[in-house]
């Protein structure tokens, strides 16, 4: 359990942190979905094609959403969520249950 931490802790970082163009319109697009990335938590976030990144996000107040960040033929900046599901009562039957799980926790430490 302790290495998942350690990667949901390092995803989150790169969320909140990282110069490039992927997470910069990441950033924005969660904003635009009235999800602040400074007090988000990211499960897991990964390439599951070329050009679609996947991941789940915690946010400040308990939700649980997928996204689905697509930028097939355009620009990394001009990338949008094609996917944005809230999956706060159903993430248990995900393969990344246990992620989801540490980033609801880590959540909780930082609202005390």
């Amino acid at each position: 359990m302790e290495i998942l931490k350690q990667e949901v802790e390092e995803i989150t970082n790169t969320l909140q942190n990282s110069p490039e163009d992927l997470w910069k319109r990441i950033r924005f697009l969660l904003k635009e979905k009235g999800v602040d990335p400074v007090q988000t938590v990211v499960a897991c976030s990964f390439l599951e094609d070329l050009y679609f990144e996947y991941g789940i996000v915690v946010s400040k107040d308990g939700k649980v959403y997928q996204y689905g960040f697509d930028f097939l033929n355009k620009e990394i900046s001009q990338g949008i969520f094609k996917e944005w599901n809230d999956i706060t009562d159903t993430y248990q039957k995900l393969h990344y249950s246990k992620h989801v799980e540490i980033a609801l926790d880590m959540m909780k430490e930082r609202k005390k």
